[in-house]
């Protein structure tokens, strides 16, 4: 998620990038109900403290014998005026985290701009292997072998998702399990974290 005060200091770059990335999202709105959060906010805070010094203030009086009671009113008022701004500043919250959420992270900007067809091959390793035969696709030899299905997948999650079976499911826990064995001796920590979240977490 994009920290809005980069977006606000990079807005002609983050446009830019929401438009190669193909995003729908609102910007002006995005900035508009970021502005109003943390200009609320502030009113807000500054209310706050007043109300503070106020209560102190009339504490102070009350133990000194004076006569409090035309402040309460204004106290009052007051206190009822921070109560309405913090439910408006929640509702521009929420309203926000919404707009926020469809905010795509921005790609390097050497990433080229387009589908599949635009991507580019940076560098090469080794030589191809030379077969004295059609070699088939690793699609089609995980079909034929049975341990790689794209049909069942796409009736689950949609098209280009696949499930592994048997020795596929296997070779995919092993490449697991070397990532994190090798890893691990380069100092990470491995770690299991809950699978579901909270609202606020995502």
């Amino acid at each position: 998620m994009l920290d809005p005060k980069y977006v606000r200091e990079h807005e002609a770059e983050v446009r830019k990038a929401l438009e190669d990335c193909k995003s729908k999202v609102d910007l002006s709105l995005y900035l508009d109900l970021e502005r109003r959060r943390r200009d609320l906010t502030v009113s807000v805070d500054k209310r706050k403290a007043r109300l503070n010094q106020a209560s102190e203030e009339m504490a102070k009086m009350k133990k000194e014998g004076k006569d409090i009671t035309p402040y309460r009113a204004k106290l009052q008022e007051l206190s009822d005026e921070i109560k309405g701004m913090d439910g408006e500043i929640a509702a521009v919250e929420k309203d926000f985290h919404e707009v926020e959420l469809m905010v795509c992270n921005l790609p390097h900007p050497s990433v080229p701009v387009g589908g599949e067809e635009a991507n580019q091959e940076l560098r090469k390793v080794g030589e191809p292997r030379k077969f004295d035969f059609k070699p088939k696709s690793h699609d089609e030899l995980g079909t034929a072998l049975g341990i790689l299905d794209f049909e069942k997948a796409a009736k689950v999650s949609g098209a280009r998702f696949f499930s592994l079976w048997g020795v596929g499911a296997k070779l995919e826990r092993a490449l697991v399990n070397f990532m994190l064995d090798l890893n691990t001796t380069k100092g990470y920590q491995e770690m299991v974290v809950p699978h579901l979240v909270n609202y606020a977490s995502m």
